[in-house]
């Protein structure tokens, strides 16, 4: 990552990824370990599905070992030159920073991102 820009976070990534199907319908999913000095590791699972023009994801979470915090979402992407977006998020136990004293915390919470890429709209709570 330094290579690209020089003072991106010190990152480890390691992904298990497994797809199937034909190059017009292709289902994946990605366990993912991100591990950063300031962050410590974050644990995601993906899971979704690509025909040609759009990318669904079926299903994402990701927490934080020990931490009870833990972020859902799912949508879908039209990967056309007006890149249509409709995903929806929720979450429990977030907070900012995820590690040290958090200066921000939500119990529980939902966003929506709905339109065009360049011209969106964003409603949620929590």
């Amino acid at each position: 990552m330094q290579a690209v820009k020089p003072d991106a976070p010190d990152l480890l990534i390691t992904t298990d990824l497994s797809a199937n199907g034909t190059l017009d319908q292709i289902s994946f999913s990605a366990d993912t370990e991100i591990v950063s000095v300031e962050v410590g590791p974050l644990l995601s699972r993906i899971e979704g599905r690509y025909q040609p023009g759009v990318l669904a994801v079926d299903s994402l979470l990701a927490t934080i070992p020990g931490q009870p915090g833990e972020l859902q979402a799912n949508g879908r992407i039209e990967l056309s030159e007006q890149a249509l977006v409709d995903v929806q998020t929720q979450w429990t136990e977030l907070r900012w920073p995820l590690q040290c004293t958090a200066d921000l915390n939500s119990s529980s919470g939902r966003m929506h991102l709905t339109g065009l890429i360049d011209a969106y709209e964003l409603s949620g709570e929590g």
